[in-house]
């Protein structure tokens, strides 16, 4: 019996082997339209992978990819809303097997974003996600993001004459559930000098933005 347990544990280890070498060698490049499809459904917004997809295993599942552009809002100023140079995600293993996607950390890279307001009342950072027609092909997995880490950022707020620049943006997001409502604390450059601020973004379904900030 034990000859047999170790036996069927080489086995296993042998085609999880093979199994990660045939991964490691996929060019996950090829599935770009379909995560900029995702997101222009999400969004409502055109969006652009220019760079490249990757997929690591070790230490841990990670993805990612590399100079992503999402479009402003129609009518506003042409600028996108979102321009990100890398963006890195983090995936839990094992609820994996329960068909839950648990997101442990979703790092972004000196992203540029403009928050923009138009004379309608539209603001840049409301989307208007896309319906689809097309039948699911089953349950879609239950997916939760537990923090977002913004690493040098720059947001560029534009409300009609008052333009105002904030540099070297750091911010911690933390999820309160998997919907949120989601919480931010972290530190910016504006106007010479360094402040602090706290924010309240609301949930996916039901964005907003309201900000504290102090010297």
């Amino acid at each position: 019996m034990r000859k047999f347990i170790l036996i069927l544990l080489g086995l296993i280890v042998v085609t999880l082997a093979g199994a990660v070498t045939v991964l490691l060698t996929l060019d996950f490049n090829q599935y770009k339209p379909e995560i900029e499809a995702e997101v222009e459904a999400i969004t409502g917004r055109d969006v652009t992978i220019i760079g490249d997809v990757r997929v690591t295993f070790i230490p841990t599942l990670a993805i990612a990819i590399d100079d992503i552009t999402i479009a402003g809002a129609p009518g506003a100023s042409g600028l996108p809303f979102l321009e990100l140079p890398e963006v890195l995600a983090a995936i839990s293993l094992a609820p994996l097997a329960s068909l839950e996607v648990v997101v442990e950390r979703i790092r972004l890279i000196e992203p540029v974003i403009v928050l923009e307001t138009q004379a309608d009342g539209l603001a840049s950072w409301q989307f208007e996600p896309v319906a689809t027609s097309e039948p699911g092909s089953g349950a879609a997995p239950a997916v939760s993001i537990e923090l977002i880490d913004v690493q040098d950022a720059r947001i560029e707020w534009r409300d009609g004459d008052d333009r105002r620049t904030f540099d070297q943006v750091d911010l911690w997001i933390d999820a309160l559930g998997a919907d949120g409502p989601f919480e931010a604390q972290g530190e910016f450059l504006h106007g010479g000098r360094q402040w602090v601020l706290e924010a309240d973004l609301g949930r996916i379904s039901r964005p907003q933005l309201s900000i504290n900030s102090t010297l």
